[in-house]
């Protein structure tokens, strides 16, 4: 009687067992199916880059002239001033964090 309780219970374990490991497998394919899901590629388009000299010219034209800033933001010791010019942006003017960096772009480039 007590060598068929053991047999019992360890075949109950072993169950117990595989009920577990199954589950677990379960629940990570489960996962990766919804990861692999919300990670698929967004059917909008592919954003457009936006054209700095435009901006330039609807915020800033009418206030500064563009000769105001021809050397400022140009050269190879010109990055610092390159991220003065983008914090000043970002408290000056109705453009977007965005247009900003698209002014700044336009501003630095020879």
């Amino acid at each position: 009687m007590h060598a068929r309780n053991v047999r019992l219970t360890a075949a109950g374990f072993t169950l117990a067992l595989f009920a577990l490991a199954g589950a677990a497998a379960w629940r990570v394919d489960s996962r990766k199916t919804a990861a692999a899901s919300s990670q698929s590629p967004d059917p909008s388009p592919a954003p457009r880059e936006l054209d700095g000299r435009a901006l330039y010219e609807q915020h800033c034209a009418s206030c500064h002239a563009l000769d105001e800033f021809a050397t400022t933001y140009q050269g190879p010791g010109s990055g610092v001033a390159v991220l003065e010019l983008l914090e000043f942006l970002v408290d000056h003017g109705g453009a977007t964090t965005d247009e900003d960096r698209a002014i700044a772009r336009f501003l630095a480039a020879p």
